[in-house]
């Protein structure tokens, strides 16, 4: 039986992963926490109107803003997973964005699998509206 300490663990697992952007460098990522999930989640519909019918959750936001709402969950994302045990420095959001845009999608990419959110309905729908921008 797993217990609790090594359900916590989990967390602080990392993957060493491959940024093809940068030649094949090599850095840490971690799986991103349910609470970590949950504010990306509270900013991407920050400032919008939800309506729920039956299981369909419908949100409705100014373009700009939603724009803006996505940019910031996706440096977040970033930022959370790179701050971990193997990599020497805490990241912040604001530092992710100063990256080229290439990477931040790469690490996206890469945070968002690792951590199993292909997988949820947001995310895909996250990662298909960022790849009609590009």
């Amino acid at each position: 039986m797993i217990t609790k300490a090594e359900l916590l663990k989990g967390k602080k697992a990392c993957r060493e992963i491959e940024l093809e952007t940068y030649g094949g460098e090599t850095l840490y990522i971690r799986k991103l926490s349910e609470g970590e999930v949950g504010e990306l989640f509270d900013t991407i519909v920050e400032g919008g109107k939800i309506s729920q019918a039956g299981e369909k959750t419908d949100i409705k936001m100014d373009g700009k803003k939603a724009l803006k709402n996505q940019r910031m969950a996706k440096n977040m994302a970033v930022a959370f997973s790179l701050t971990n045990d193997k990599n020497d420095d805490e990241w912040k959001p604001e530092e992710v964005e100063s990256l080229p845009q290439d990477t931040v999608d790469e690490l996206v990419e890469k945070v968002a699998e690792y951590s199993g959110l292909l997988s949820r309905k947001t995310f895909q729908s996250w990662k298909r509206e960022t790849e009609a921008k590009n």
